[in-house]
């Protein structure tokens, strides 16, 4: 009997043993098809990108990095086995993988449809901005958006169906072993396909958007985590040596003026002002830029740093002067420590000037409700403070007109014995451009848009989410005009101001970006070979109520120098910082990120011509050293502020910025 017994012991533990054996052999399958079906709906969130970046750039069709994609889909694999050897419902991991990887998708795709980025962890700052921004859309859903949504009901059926398995024939099981195993195996994965291949300094695609569409969702964001986590400012090379050997001028100490009769600034970025009549030729039945071009101004147009999207990138460039190029970062108001002794608030309030900004939208936006103070404005006014603000149609974006009517209202509050300062952020033309009815457009256009002038019609319709292209730029346009009626109005209240007050204003307005659909359009030459600038190249003015402005031939040249060239004409004195700067935008046309097809960092001269900072020029030495000292200003700010982080020495010259 007592075999008998040890026999039928042996026999269930053999049993118990298969079935163990089993449960992680379905394990490894339920693991395999969730991290498939995941992966794939984090791909369809990216593969506009694709279409987007070469039809923008006219390049070579993209050669994905199957290594990566398949490095991608392994992490998220080891991941989920990590969490199945220690939970007992397999279903719950398999709905909590669907519905996080669903969520991620639809938000990066709707992020990079409408705002040009992708989602990254930086977003969790900003939130918020990213729900608002949603609802001035058009969502509709298109065939990536299905798909995605196909392969989140298939999760959820296998889901079901593993919980049908559970109920007939037990859990799943914990397995501690298992455990410890895969969580080393992704261990060493991890560490010797990221970190042995970021610490080799493998180059990275020139742009982020091609580092998304060639690596894939999973380990484009993994690099790019992995970047960020040294410093968001690169370090250029040779500044160490550069620094030993110059003599920096303190260049946060501006002398004060002999003269107290210093005139007020406004400054104001105004949302997606862009002039379409720059890039192509469109026949309209009313002239929506006939304000701006009467006026009596310094006129031309500014290289913003991104096409299509990127407020807080150009608002970050006109604050400080300080260029894109040096940065890892799309949001630096997100990832940065802020000080006014590298704004142009800092500057001014060591001359004597009171400084306000406003925007008629949440403060959290951007975070900027805590950035302003800290770069050193004296008042901020956002949404809550302004009242009577009026809408064109059904848009949810507040006119220019009414907001100045509060920016107004602030001015005249401000102390009365003190030159003041504003900056004011508008937000009336924010995308999207699909949401009044045709009735209520004031400008559109004679004929249909060629189709020459388009990369693709259909793509273009599946990111629009319309096939009444027309109806989105005479909606676009007809909100260019409001804002360009606006000019009249800022212009005469100021006039006013001089009559009545005496006060000297100076006003400088220039645009943010163009709009997103922008990348889908080419001009009629197409863009050329060296990096045509025209879809990020947006109008300005600097306009003066005292004085008529010495016009001269309209120029282009990098956003960074437009606010040293504001204090230029205001007579006020200049550092050492903004009179490289007034220099440079004399001399070049653009020096932050020139879209080049070769690794290193270039800049373009005011003949559109592209040349390297390594060609030993006389000019290509002085934006060399403006980029030292823009990462002097910024390195001195984060030692005293004892910012988190350590400044990664990338080398510019041979890094793919």
């Amino acid at each position: 009997m007592m075999r008998g017994h040890m026999g039928r012991i042996q026999s269930e533990i053999k049993e118990e043993k298969k079935d163990f054996t089993k449960i992680r052999i379905a394990n490894i399958g339920i693991g395999f098809i969730t991290a498939l079906l995941c992966n794939g709906m984090l791909y369809f969130s990216v593969r506009q990108i694709f279409d987007n970046i070469y039809m923008k750039n006219q390049r070579k069709p993209l050669e994905a990095d199957i290594p990566s994609y398949a490095a991608g889909f392994l992490m998220s694999f080891f991941i989920i086995m990590i969490i199945l050897s220690v939970i007992k419902k397999r279903e719950w991991v398999i709905m909590a993988a669907a519905l996080i990887s669903f969520v991620i998708s639809l938000v990066n795709y709707y992020e990079y449809r409408f705002r040009g980025t992708v989602f990254t962890y930086e977003d969790f700052n900003n939130a918020g901005t990213a729900v608002r921004v949603l609802g001035q859309y058009d969502i509709k859903p298109t065939t990536d958006v299905y798909v995605m949504l196909l392969f989140f009901f298939l999760l959820i059926v296998i889901s079901v169906l593993c919980h049908q398995h559970e109920r007939r024939y037990g859990s799943n099981i914990i397995d501690i072993r298992l455990f410890a195993g895969w969580m080393l195996l992704m261990l060493f994965f991890f560490t010797s396909y990221f970190l042995v291949e970021f610490v080799m300094n493998k180059k990275d695609p020139w742009s982020w958007e091609e580092l998304y569409a060639r690596e894939g969702y999973v380990t484009g964001t993994t690099h790019f985590v992995l970047e960020n986590l040294h410093s968001p400012v690169q370090k250029p090379a040779g500044y160490d040596e550069w620094k030993e050997q110059a003599d920096i001028p303190e260049i946060t100490e501006p002398a004060a003026g002999e003269s107290e009769d210093l005139p007020d600034i406004v400054l104001i970025l105004n949302e997606t002002w862009y002039d379409f009549g720059h890039y192509i030729a469109l026949d309209t039945d009313t002239d929506y830029m006939s304000h701006y071009k009467k006026l009596d101004a310094d006129k031309g147009y500014c290289v913003v740093p991104i096409s299509g999207g990127g407020t807080n990138n150009s608002e970050y460039e006109l604050l400080t002067s300080n260029s894109m190029t040096l940065m890892n970062t799309y949001a630096p108001f997100l990832s940065l420590k802020p000080d006014e002794k590298t704004a142009i608030t800092g500057y001014l309030k060591k001359i004597g000037y009171y400084t306000l900004a406003a925007h008629s939208e949440q403060g959290t936006n951007y975070k900027r409700n805590q950035v302003w103070p800290a770069l050193g404005f004296d008042q901020t006014h956002f949404g809550e403070d302004f009242t009577g603000l009026e809408y064109y149609g059904k848009r949810e974006r507040a006119t220019d007109r009414s907001v100045f009517r509060n920016v107004q209202r602030f001015y005249e509050n401000m102390p009365k014995d003190t030159p003041r300062f504003v900056f004011w952020l508008t937000i009336q033309n924010h995308g999207g451009w699909n949401i009044n009815p045709s009735e209520d457009d004031t400008v559109h256009l004679k004929e249909n848009i060629k189709p020459e002038s388009m990369n693709n019609r259909t793509e273009i319709e599946k990111q629009t989410g319309t096939t009444d292209l027309e109806g989105v730029l005479n909606e676009y346009l007809s909100c260019v005009s409001h804002t360009d009626a606006f000019i009249d109005d800022l212009t005469d209240y100021f006039s006013e101001v001089y009559r009545n007050e005496g006060r000297k204003v100076i006003i400088c307005m220039v645009g943010d970006h163009a709009p997103d659909f922008i990348n889908w359009l080419n001009p009629p030459a197409g863009l050329s070979k060296e990096g045509n600038l025209q879809n990020r190249e947006v109008p300005y003015f600097i306009w003066k109520n005292y004085e008529k402005m010495n016009k001269g031939e309209e120029k282009v040249f990098d956003l960074c120098c437009l606010t040293p060239f504001v204090l230029k004409e205001a007579g006020l004195p200049l550092t050492p910082y903004y009179q490289r700067l007034c220099e440079l935008g004399n001399e070049t046309r653009c020096f932050t990120k020139v879209p080049v097809l070769r690794d290193g960092l270039y800049f373009m001269d005011q003949k559109g011509s592209v040349q390297s900072v390594s060609d030993k020029s006389e000019l290509s030495e002085k934006i060399k050293e403006y980029f030292y000292m823009e990462y002097g200003r910024i390195e001195r700010i984060v030692s005293r502020n004892g910012s988190s982080g350590v400044f990664f020495d990338h080398k510019l010259q041979e890094s793919p910025l």
